[in-house]
């Protein structure tokens, strides 16, 4: 049972999400970057987005990964709203998400555009400053950041319009996945770690990982494909002939897939500890108790200490 401190802070913090942006989106828009890829906390916000929007009284017109849009070149109004998922790619740590965001920009460079909330990170000060000069030069762009640390870096660098906005994962409705939420049914605690570049070293990750008491696992969808993965591999070979069919099988049958994994690796668990932002967020709307770990660049600890930091449920390692 998810702790009343818990759901006062989720409910907080959709709050805050509907303050900022409700009056930013005031029109009709289309939602791009719907993930096509194998990482659930990409899809965790894209279902909070698409709850989120739901609440508004503007139309949605699109709704489409990178793979589709980048295959055709649809006619767009120049006063239709372009909207870019959230994420933890603005800067060049994950180059595919920029190089979408500035081919779209520049091809509809007359429409308002919003960048929902991400984190940051550059390492080349020269990508930066071209960055800047992008980015900047949009002045209908408005840019969202999901941490303090985010928000007061791209606030310094850039002269868009910011706002500090939490996570959309915060918006997620999880009520047609009952099925993978069993009751917690293990005193064993889940590690979970990943694998990449933004994992961070630390003598507490290596604690947990020697701990006979602690499992250690990623993501499932990471580690082993399913068959949801390799048939949306297969429609990504063609994007111009399967557009259409990536979009829906994206927003349909792939999401569940990938969130019906992540919660089946969460849901024995009382206790997780995740080196993962979203491992995090997802097992705090399961009402779990939480510790967070964190990555490389600091990102977890941020969002740590602008939103959670009062939750009872979790705590920063």
């Amino acid at each position: 049972m998810i702790s009343m401190d818990t759901i006062t802070k989720i409910c907080e913090l959709r709050g805050i999400i509907d303050a900022v942006l409700r009056p930013l989106i005031g029109r009709d828009y289309r939602l791009l970057e719907v993930p096509d890829y194998a990482n659930p906390g990409d899809m965790l916000i894209f279902q909070g987005e698409m709850e989120f929007l739901k609440t508004l009284k503007v139309r949605c017109l699109e709704m489409s990964t990178m793979s589709s849009f980048a295959s055709r070149s649809p006619t767009i109004m120049s006063d239709e709203l372009l909207i870019f998922s959230g994420g933890g790619y603005f800067g060049d740590l994950y180059p595919r998400g920029p190089q979408f965001q500035r081919t779209v920009l520049q091809r509809y460079p007359d429409n308002p555009a919003l960048i929902l909330p991400q984190s940051t990170w550059f390492t080349d000060e020269h990508k930066l400053a071209d960055a800047v000069r992008f980015y900047g030069a949009r002045t209908n762009l408005s840019i969202c950041l999901r941490d303090r640390q985010s928000y007061d870096f791209v606030r310094k660098h850039f002269p868009n319009p910011t706002f500090l906005v939490p996570d959309m994962a915060f918006f997620a409705d999880l009520s047609e996945f009952r099925e993978a939420q069993v009751e917690s049914c293990t005193e064993r605690t889940l590690l979970l770690a990943r694998r990449d570049g933004e994992l961070r070293e630390s003598p507490t990750l290596t604690r947990f990982r020697e701990d006979p008491r602690v499992d250690v696992f990623d993501w499932p969808s990471l580690v082993t494909p399913s068959s949801a993965q390799m048939f949306m591999q297969l429609l990504r070979r063609h994007p111009g002939r399967f557009g259409k069919l990536i979009d829906w099988y994206a927003r349909h049958g792939f999401r569940k897939s990938l969130l019906r994994r992540a919660l089946g690796l969460l849901a024995p668990y009382e206790t997780v500890a995740s080196t993962r932002l979203h491992g995090a967020i997802l097992s705090l709307l399961l009402g779990k108790k939480v510790i967070m770990l964190d990555n490389s660049y600091g990102k977890n600890r941020s969002l740590y200490e602008t939103w959670l930091w009062d939750c009872d449920t979790i705590r920063m390692e």
